[in-house]
């Protein structure tokens, strides 16, 4: 739990000071790069689910792209939030959804 609150934190805070739309990016080292990033991402939600933080049996990369998004919310669609309250929403999200305490 506390790595995936860092995880977002630092997220939101370098997506807030560089913002970089992923989808655009032409330049095959940057291209490389990125996959390499998303080959650690995919290992760190692995290791999540190992760990019991995320449940299994969800289809692949499920864990991945909802982390992706939401901290892409909190970033860029949630200014009004530190890096810090967007990481516990992203957690908050993430682990436990939108239902009632």
């Amino acid at each position: 739990m506390a790595a995936l609150h860092r995880y977002a934190e630092g997220i939101i805070t370098v997506s807030r000071r560089w913002p970089v739309d992923v989808q655009q990016v032409q330049d095959q080292a940057a291209a490389d790069r990125l996959g390499r990033l998303i080959e650690q991402l995919d290992a760190f939600t692995a290791r999540a689910v190992r760990e019991q933080v995320i449940r299994p049996g969800l289809p692949d990369r499920w864990a991945r792209s909802l982390l992706i998004h939401l901290t892409n919310v909190a970033s860029h669609e949630m200014p009004e939030l530190s890096p810090a309250q967007g990481a516990d929403m992203v957690v908050q999200s993430l682990i436990t959804g939108l239902g009632p305490d």
